[in-house]
């Protein structure tokens, strides 16, 4: 956002710049892609960001739906290793700045194939702490009820079928991507490597 949007500050609001780019982009199966590897990944700490994919008619929407769509596809692969594990995932609450966009959460539902609700809370962790200041005065007998009592639900999304199918094949491709990039981020490590010797 600093060294992208804002640029030196000329933006009063930079997400709702952001917000207002990525919604006038209709989204289309040949559409860049991003890898949000800034620090490395799970799967390897040599993996690095990058846009890949762009054309001459790709603007800053098409630029900021890649980076939105990055960040999801990598939450679903976290979520696939779950599943893998056994944890069942049927619905999922967004809370912090990502669930103010108005287009986030109904990516994050499409993407993930599941129910996304949005905290009424702007401030999760301060919430979080005042459920548990609660608890430790009696005020609630459990973390359970601290949580039924004072969390609510500002909004519900719904995934769009024709959208998921969408993702889905989206998702193929980033993963594809990613495979195919391994080996060049691994002989760039190597070079960095090499280089600090």
């Amino acid at each position: 956002m600093r060294e992208l949007v804002e640029r030196g500050g000329h933006h009063d609001d930079p997400f709702g710049l952001c917000n207002d780019r990525l919604g006038s982009v209709t989204p289309a199966r040949d559409d860049p892609f991003f890898h949000p590897f800034l620090y490395g990944s799970g799967q390897g700490a040599d993996y690095r960001a990058g846009f890949f994919g762009l054309a001459g008619w790709h603007g800053e929407g098409h630029l900021l739906r890649a980076l939105f769509e990055g960040v999801t596809f990598e939450h679903l692969r976290h979520i696939e290793v779950l599943r893998a594990a056994g944890v069942a995932f049927g619905n999922a609450v967004l809370s912090g700045g990502g669930s103010r966009s108005p287009h986030w959460p109904q990516i994050f539902a499409d993407v993930l194939g599941v129910p996304i609700s949005v905290a009424e809370a702007r401030e999760t962790g301060a919430l979080g702490a005042a459920i548990g200041a609660a608890l430790a005065t009696g005020r609630v007998g459990s973390y359970e009820e601290g949580v039924a009592r004072m969390t609510r639900i500002r909004q519900g999304y719904e995934p769009r079928i024709e959208m998921t199918a969408h993702y889905a094949e989206r998702y193929r491709a980033y993963q594809a991507l990613a495979e195919a990039m391994r080996s060049f981020w691994q002989r760039q490590h190597a070079a960095r490597a090499s280089a600090r010797h």
